[in-house]
């Protein structure tokens, strides 16, 4: 209980496992321009190191996917998601590919993802 308290304190950090999530990997000079346009959050506004929660989105704005997109390198991003939405993520993420330079990756088993809470981690 008292473990528990310093996270909510924020003196503690604390790691959950995310079993069952996956983890697909998009890189290329075109991956981030791709992700901007079908996507509901700023991906330019992204700085390498940093993640945001985002949505994947049709050409009439409806959600198709939730997950949470990370950016490790300048042209690479990591899409976190429920192991049971990956294939259809990435199935939409390259519908509308036509002349774009990247490549999608399915990493599950590569990545295991995982949360961090509490401000101590930093």
């Amino acid at each position: 209980a008292e473990a528990l308290s310093a996270v909510r304190r924020g003196e503690s950090p604390a790691m959950a496992r995310l079993d069952g999530w996956a983890c697909l990997e998009l890189d290329g000079p075109d991956a981030g321009d791709h992700l901007q346009r079908r996507s509901s959050n700023d991906v330019s506004a992204l700085a390498v190191g940093q993640g945001h929660a985002n949505s994947l989105l049709d050409r009439k704005a409806h959600v198709q996917a939730l997950f949470s997109l990370h950016r490790p390198e300048a042209e690479r991003w990591l899409l976190v998601t429920p192991d049971a939405c990956a294939d259809a993520l990435r199935t939409e993420l390259l519908r509308f590919k036509i002349a774009e330079v990247f490549d999608l990756r399915d990493r599950r088993g590569d990545y295991r993802p995982f949360l961090l809470f509490g401000e101590a981690w930093r």
